[in-house]
């Protein structure tokens, strides 16, 4: 996924961007969090009911060959028989360690669930401890 990193709330500080990662310039202990705002219009279609929706951080290292799974959720959307509208929200954080050029960065299995809005209703963000 792609986060806005320069304007409204964005800010960067002891970390870089780039393509969608946070890059750490510090080794050490961070907080790491992300909070997404989901909605979904058409959840009457038959297909679209208890559809499941996934929502993950992973980090990247240079010391390991494959992206590391740090944080996950699984939402079930569309789990009412009678609305065709829903709503809800992911909310992932905890403590890593990470070490000088690590990234983190996060997926998601169906980005046409997320609210773009604005600032306010989606984030992905660290800090150290």
């Amino acid at each position: 996924m792609q986060w806005e990193h320069q304007n409204g709330f964005a800010f960067l500080h002891g970390m870089d961007y780039k393509a969608g990662s946070l890059i750490c310039n510090r080794s050490g202990y961070y907080y790491v969090y992300s909070k997404l705002s989901l909605a979904y219009s058409n959840c009457l279609a038959e297909q679209q009911r208890n559809s499941l929706f996934t929502h993950s951080i992973y980090k990247r290292t240079s010391r390991y060959p494959k992206e590391l799974l740090l944080l996950t959720n699984y939402i079930t959307y569309c789990n009412s028989k009678d609305s065709e509208q829903w709503r809800g929200n992911s909310f992932l954080a905890g403590m890593v360690y990470l070490e000088e050029e690590d990234e983190m960065f996060t997926k998601v299995t169906n980005q046409e669930l997320l609210l773009y809005k604005d600032d306010s209703v989606s984030q992905f963000g660290t800090f150290m401890i």
